[in-house]
């Protein structure tokens, strides 16, 4: 997965993002549904990820996608027109100390059902919350998210495609 360096910036500016294809639980037209949440769980807390392939009527069990994310939370599922299944999330990245590090964005692709590994898309010093993604035709991936930094907070906009 490669995404492009950041190339937008807004400050105090609502974002609005439309399109066609799916956004919350991911739903392809083949009849496979596609639901992600945050749990604490039984053996471990993170990402939560079930998938239908009769429209919902029953689920396969739930498999953590997070991996070793830290505090793995606010997951987005987007399903482009050609199918791809995209997950964002925020999360703090593993550290082998104990500083407190910073949330970032974390994508991954979801193919038949199998979750890919998550892979770390943003490198901000400031906080990443609530992101985005917009899963686009032929590989193009769009994020958004919110940074903040002392008293102030940026959207920021990034493209980039998936191989």
């Amino acid at each position: 997965m490669q995404l492009r360096p950041l190339i937008c910036s807004w400050r105090n500016i609502p974002i609005t993002l439309k399109t066609r294809g799916v956004k919350g639980p991911g739903h392809r037209n083949d009849g496979v549904l596609y639901v992600a949440w945050y749990s604490e769980g039984r053996e471990k807390a993170g990402i939560r990820l079930a998938i239908s392939h009769d429209n919902g009527a029953s689920f396969a069990p739930a498999q953590i996608v997070s991996g070793d994310v830290l505090d793995a939370n606010h997951p987005r599922l987007s399903v482009s027109e050609d199918g791809r299944v995209l997950l964002v999330f925020q999360g703090r990245p593993l550290h082998d100390s104990s500083t407190w590090r910073s949330n970032q964005a974390y994508l991954l692709e979801i193919k038949g059902d199998n979750a890919g590994r998550p892979i770390r898309v943003t490198h901000s010093d400031n906080s990443v919350h609530q992101p985005e993604v917009l899963a686009g035709t032929t590989g193009r991936v769009f994020l958004a998210w919110t940074e903040t930094a002392k008293d102030q907070s940026e959207v920021l906009l990034s493209r980039g495609w998936i191989k």
